[in-house]
């Protein structure tokens, strides 16, 4: 799930999950680097990291908000793991090399997920957002002479906001007369 994502489109965009592939090396030996430390403090993130997925074990399927307690944890392993890495290339010019490369992989994979999320997850999942789309709203708005009462699920929420909007309802009249 943390490379993925979750399956539920509506609370990720799909095929991007926490971790990014990158990052999996750095996030293992961060782990069993920092699994090594003997010291108080480090025991005290051993101990967060294994009571912190129980409350998503405990809840239900897995999900990636669920998973989310997870994070803190994986971005101080991640980073430490990078940190050792670093430490251990002694050459100046590998490491110039090295450090250019993995920015430039960065900035590609964010610039990457930026205009996935930004422009393509909203068109092709606008449903999972909002499951009454803008056609459905004016149609009712069309057809609201022809009915006395219009009758809206539970299951769509917030419709009652979004059709005063379609309406272009006085935000103040609708306070006090909905």
């Amino acid at each position: 799930m943390f490379i993925k994502g979750d399956s539920l489109e509506y609370l990720n965009d799909p095929n991007f999950g926490e971790l990014v592939w990158v990052l999996v090396p750095f996030y293992l030996i961060g782990l069993i680097y920092w699994f090594r430390r003997p010291d108080y403090f480090s025991n005290l993130i051993k101990l967060g990291f294994l009571i912190a997925p129980v409350p998503s074990t405990l809840a239900g399927p897995p999900q990636i908000v669920r998973g989310s307690a997870l994070l803190p944890f994986v971005i101080i392993f991640t980073v430490y793991g990078f940190g050792q890495l670093w430490l251990t290339i002694k050459n100046k010019t590998v490491k110039l090399y090295a450090g250019l490369a993995i920015l430039g992989l960065f900035c590609f994979l964010t610039v990457h997920y930026l205009i996935h999320y930004l422009f393509v997850y909203p068109r092709q999942y606008q449903a999972y957002f909002f499951p009454m789309g803008p056609e459905v709203g004016e149609y009712l708005l069309a057809e609201y002479d022809n009915y006395d009462t219009i009758y809206i699920s539970n299951d769509f929420s917030d419709v009652h906001i979004f059709l005063a909007y379609l309406a272009k309802y006085d935000p103040e009249w609708y306070l006090t007369n909905v």
